[in-house]
């Protein structure tokens, strides 16, 4: 359940973890959402999970992709304003990707965390 925000963002009626400190005064957030992004920068992977669709040894469903390293970093200032502050890099295997580097630098660079 969500709740529409006096600047037209959306609040979360009830926090918890981290969100429970981003409480005002008056009880209600100051955490406008959504603050996590989870970007998936690749489909590729090099581990053989028996659970994971992304696996060496599933058939894939398509060609294999990688984010545009410029692109992701033109889209991060968005995501900013936005209001994302945190970001995850998934896929398949993030760290296959080979301009990862560039990628979590454009994502510091931008004021967002990233795990």
């Amino acid at each position: 359940m969500t709740l529409p925000a006096q600047d037209g963002g959306v609040r979360s009626p009830a926090p918890h973890g981290a969100a429970a400190d981003a409480r005002s005064a008056g009880g209600a957030l100051d955490l406008q959402l959504p603050a996590i992004c989870d970007f998936s920068v690749t489909n590729v992977c090099n581990a053989a999970c028996d659970f994971c669709g992304f696996s060496r040894d599933q058939v894939p469903v398509g060609p294999r992709r990688l984010v545009d390293a410029d692109a992701f970093a033109r889209a991060v200032p968005i995501l900013y304003r936005r209001g994302i502050r945190y970001m995850t890099l998934q896929g398949g295997e993030p760290l296959v990707h080979p301009e990862i580097v560039a990628l979590v630098s454009a994502i510091a660079g931008g004021g967002i965390r990233c795990a």
